[in-house]
């Protein structure tokens, strides 16, 4: 799984792109495949020795997953509605086109760069010219949104200052906001929503369509191709971690490791509690993931 800043720049990275990633322009997700004997390519996760052949293939979850998550949580539909979209990066960008290809009505985009926000609304003016778009906050004579949609990193940090200028756009004029941060689970914007009486969703209630909010937050690697021995040392790491620190960002589950390494193999849910490593501990196991990298 993948986020800010890494969306756009995965494009370029992967060997193969899904048709959700080409047509709305972001990978969010990269599913690691070998190529069996016949052929055919599967999830590594379905092989039980390692594959010769390897690729990386890139889809996109997000778009599917604003939409369904707006319609069951929200019960907005998105057509014929008016959305005010904070942020023109990756998220932006796929969250405006999806909105204008499903039939939105008027939609403003709003980002501290503004040539990237004219850049998605001249794409949408030519691809969807139905949709009555603009860059910047709607005036005070426009109608009310139904629609404040946070798709920037504001909120991430407990320093951080809301996305929304509210000089600019009382949320008293807005139905219901949405925040694409999943954590924390209320951020100022949500919690200033709250205040002025919208209906509200965070991004953590929804997820965008994929698994658990727990989940996400941790690699799981079920199957390493390791040497005799290391998988041992990662059992015995397992089985001497304590309990993990709320919040701690760096986990073991199931057989194998979890940490910030960007090697990853293959991903899985799993429901036991992820342990805490130490910082020797996660050392060690970025080690055993290289070994099984360059194993491949």
């Amino acid at each position: 799984n993948l986020t800010v800043p890494h969306k756009l720049l995965a494009l370029d990275m992967v060997d193969v792109l899904d048709e959700s990633a080409s047509e709305w322009g972001a990978v969010n997700t990269i599913l690691f495949e070998g190529q069996d004997d016949n052929g055919d390519w599967r999830a590594l996760r379905d092989f039980e020795t390692a594959p010769h052949q390897l690729r990386s293939h890139g889809y996109n979850t997000d778009a599917d997953g604003i939409t369904q998550s707006l319609r069951e949580d929200l019960g907005m539909e998105v057509r014929g509605e008016n959305v005010l979209l904070l942020g023109a990066g990756g998220a932006g960008r796929v969250a405006a086109l999806k909105l204008a290809a499903t039939g939105v009505r008027q939609l403003h985009i709003v980002n501290r760069t503004a040539s990237k926000a004219e850049a998605i609304a001249h794409e949408i003016r030519t691809r969807f010219p139905a949709v009555e778009i603009a860059v910047g906050y709607p005036d005070a004579t426009d109608t009310e949104m139904d629609l404040v949609l946070n798709c920037t990193s504001l909120g991430l940090a407990p320093d951080d200052v809301m996305p929304l200028n509210i000089d600019s756009f009382s949320l008293d004029k807005a139905r219901a906001v949405y925040d694409m941060i999943y954590q924390p689970a209320e951020t100022p914007l949500l919690a200033a929503a709250r205040a002025a009486g919208c209906h509200c969703l965070p991004a953590a209630s929804a997820d965008n369509g994929r698994t658990s909010r727990r989940s996400r937050r941790r690699l799981l690697l079920p199957r390493l191709w390791l040497a005799p021995g290391r998988r041992g040392f990662i059992e015995g790491l397992m089985a001497s971690a304590e309990p993990p620190a709320k919040g701690s960002p760096f986990f073991v589950d199931g057989e194998c490791s979890v940490t910030n390494s960007a090697v990853v193999v293959c991903l899985r849910r799993v429901e036991q509690p992820p342990i805490e490593l130490t910082q020797t501990q996660i050392g060690a196991v970025n080690g055993t993931l290289a070994e099984a990298a360059s194993s491949f």
